[in-house]
Parts: structure tokens; C-alpha cells; sequence
């Protein structure tokens, strides 16, 4: 294996797709290359050393030999992992969600430090226990604004201040 282009980024697995015997193909939103594909070879074995970092919904570092296409995989290693997402039915279908619409309607190789951003807050926000239901509406304002759909807005609610600029988590 060539380690000539080696190169290190934080991010998401959003979906694992099972590729020959111990094999699999990785779909993760990175902070720097955006959505990419990447060949992890042996990381479905028991005792492979990356099966850890490459668990869905967990923040992860990742080393990866960047190519165009697919990209192969060195090393994983979780940087922090979701633990309570799977506590609750609703917050699991919510994170799978989350993870679904990234893998297939946002656009592969285009980085994006606030799409990035809000993919990280919303799984850090669903595994600290705020509520679900709230997250799942910053969720649908986050994808109406991203197919160039914005909310119009008289005004907050809290404190009746006419100028409201963002959403919050």
C-alpha cells in the first residue's frame, strides 16, 4: 500500500455498505473533502483495529490515502461517539434520518463548514437529550434551507425582538 498521499480529517460515517467478506464501503462527511466514499479494508473482521472509529453516528478521525473516487482507508479512531442516540426508538430514527438525507442529497466532494457544522451539533444535541421534537424542526429548517427554502419570521417568540437572524441549537 502507497502512503505517499496520507492525509488526516475528522468526520461522520453515514453509511457502511458491505463490500467482499470482511470489507466494506464507507460513505463520510468530512470536515475538509465533504461527502466522500472510502474502500476500509478488514474493518468488518472482529479483531480489526478501525471497527471502532468507523461506527455510524460517531465523530471519528480518520487517515485517509485521498483519491479521486474511492478513497482507501488507513486508520480510524473515535473521537467522541454518540452513546445515547440509541437510547430512545425516536432518537435513533432521528439520527438514521439525519444520516440518510446526507448520504444521499448532499453533493459528494463539496465541503462545507456549515453543513459540516450542523451535522455535528444535531447528533451532539440528540445525544445530550434535548428534545426531539425540536431537533427534528431545526432539522426540516436546516433542509428547506439548504434546497433554497428559507423561513420568514416576524419575530421571537421569547423575547419579541423583530430581528431574527439565525436558529439556534
Amino acid at each position: 500500500m502507497t502512503t505517499h498521499n496520507i492525509e488526516k480529517t475528522e468526520g461522520v460515517v453515514l453509511k457502511i455498505t458491505p463490500s467482499k467478506e470482511s470489507d466494506a464501503i464507507l460513505s463520510i462527511y468530512t470536515h475538509d473533502y465533504g461527502r466522500i466514499s472510502v474502500y476500509g479494508k478488514g474493518i468488518r473482521k472482529i479483531n480489526s483495529k478501525n471497527a471502532r472509529g468507523v461506527t455510524p453516528s460517531s465523530l471519528s478521525l480518520f487517515e485517509l490515502n485521498v483519491r479521486k473516487g474511492l478513497s482507501s482507508l488507513i486508520r480510524a479512531s473515535g473521537i467522541k461517539y454518540y452513546t445515547h442516540i440509541q437510547d430512545h426508538i425516536e432518537t435513533d430514527i432521528l439520527a438514521q434520518c439525519l444520516l440518510e438525507y446526507y448520504y444521499r442529497y448532499v453533493p459528494e466532494n463539496k465541503p462545507d463548514l456549515e453543513t459540516y457544522t450542523f451535522l455535528v451539533d444535531a447528533l451532539k444535541a440528540i445525544d445530550t437529550g434535548y428534545s426531539y421534537k425540536l431537533i427534528y424542526a431545526l432539522i426540516l429548517v436546516f433542509i428547506m434551507k439548504d434546497n433554497g427554502i428559507e423561513l420568514e419570521v416576524d419575530g421571537c417568540v421569547h423575547c419579541g425582538h423583530t430581528s431574527v437572524t439565525s436558529f439556534h441549537l
